[in-house]
């Protein structure tokens, strides 16, 4: 469900470089840390930034029992890529109940947990959130080796009382739905249309699984992208930024329940430069997308397992610092998209699809025919290496299907 986190950090960073030094300090405070040593923090002004956003589902803050479940894991989780030039950025959310290859990692007692074939969210549970941080880069690495040789730079994690708090904080974040729910799971009721939702009934709202959709995460995650993009365009409103007891309400909510690497918590000038290279790209530049994925052959109702060609594809475009292909794009969700503006080139599904370099089918841009025939797509290429790619039809047809997809998810 924490898709709704990434635009969370985002707009924690913008904020963080409108107030003073005294008032960050005065609220990291409240801020646990871990490390992810020096090879994470190793990072220039001018060099691409990986951050691992997720949520923890444990119940054990106050009014965080909204389902009845024990929790003790991670839901869905954010890695956001933001490009050394500064001119594109993009979120990809991993299902939690995606089937992977978890390395061995330390648990809290300081022992060590054997490596596994488990539902992504067990890492949480079994390592916390650096043991996640690991099974994230090894699963990469397996993928396509030094082709997709991601390092996480930074880390955050909230929990389920944080959130609640920085949506009553800006006075509610308006969603709107197709039809009336009455979800019996958890009691959480909603009327059909434009409403504006409080912090319980938003928790209540992106975890909602029943009565909207096919009831799977996937569906949800649509639900929670849409409301990444009208949280972080009501916080970065006129409204909200023009009222100091609003934006230091969001930042206490956020920051009480918050875990961070100990580069972004200890350098104020790290977590200002984020939050300006956000700031520069533009929300509809700004894309949010789920990683590639099939239904497992061994529980096809339950869990998913990653469509390696794609998935592929997207740990390589991360890795090698690249836009989305246009492919890709085309399927994706913008921020501006999903705050209810209208994108650049909207109705286009081509000019839609952001800063791409030139890369258009399966590809990252800039791939060599070599690079394609490695990874099993089709070496036909042009004089620039690049893939001859999706047609302008073919693309269209992505973006409609990703429409029609969402409307199925329950957005209006």
């Amino acid at each position: 469900m924490w898709q709704v986190l990434s635009s969370t950090l985002l707009v924690l960073a913008l904020l963080v470089g409108l107030f003073t030094v005294y008032t960050y300090r005065s609220l990291t405070g409240n801020i646990d840390t871990v490390s992810l040593g020096e090879k994470a923090a190793d990072i220039g002004p001018k060099e691409p930034i990986n951050i691992l956003v997720m949520g923890s589902d444990s119940r054990d803050c106050k009014g965080c029992g909204v389902d009845g479940a024990s929790g003790g894991g991670s839901d869905t989780n954010i890695l956001l890529h933001l490009s050394a030039n500064r001119k594109f950025a993009y979120g990809v959310s991993i299902p939690r109940d995606t089937m992977v290859d978890r390395p061995s990692c330390k648990t809290k007692d300081g022992k060590t947990a054997p490596a596994d074939y488990v539902r992504w969210n067990a890492a949480y549970s079994a390592g916390g959130p650096t043991c996640t941080v690991t099974q994230l880069e090894s699963v990469a690495s397996d993928l396509c080796g030094e082709k997709c040789d991601i390092t996480v730079n930074h880390l955050v994690v909230v929990d389920f009382a944080s959130f609640k708090g920085m949506v009553d904080a800006i006075d509610g974040v308006d969603v709107c739905l197709p039809q009336e729910v009455d979800d019996k799971y958890t009691g959480a009721h909603f009327d059909a249309g434009k409403q504006t939702l409080t912090g319980k009934q938003a928790l209540n709202y992106v975890r909602l699984r029943h009565g909207l959709g096919d009831g799977g995460d996937l569906d949800r995650s649509k639900r929670q992208q849409a409301f990444i993009g009208s949280m972080a365009a009501k916080l970065l409103s006129g409204d909200t930024l023009s009222s100091p007891t609003k934006v230091l309400g969001f930042l206490n909510a956020a920051t009480k329940g918050l875990t961070m690497d100990e580069g972004l918590k200890d350098n104020l000038d790290t977590m200002a430069k984020i939050g300006s290279g956000f700031q520069s790209i533009g929300m509809e530049n700004i894309k949010f997308l789920t990683i590639p994925t099939l239904p497992d052959p061994e529980n096809p109702e339950a869990t998913v397992v990653l469509d390696e060609e794609k998935a592929r594809n997207v740990f390589k475009a991360i890795a090698n610092d690249k836009p989305l292909t246009k492919k890709i794009a085309a399927g994706a969700l913008d921020a501006g998209q999903a705050a209810g503006k209208k994108s650049k080139g909207s109705g286009d599904a081509a000019s839609d699809s952001g800063p791409t370099d030139g890369a258009t089918d399966g590809e990252t841009a800039g791939s060599t025919s070599t690079d394609e025939a490695d990874s099993g797509e089709s070496a036909d290429t042009g004089s620039d290496g690049a893939s001859s790619g999706a047609s302008e039809e073919e693309l269209a047809q992505i973006a409609e299907e990703a429409k029609a997809a969402r409307e199925r998810a329950g957005l209006c």
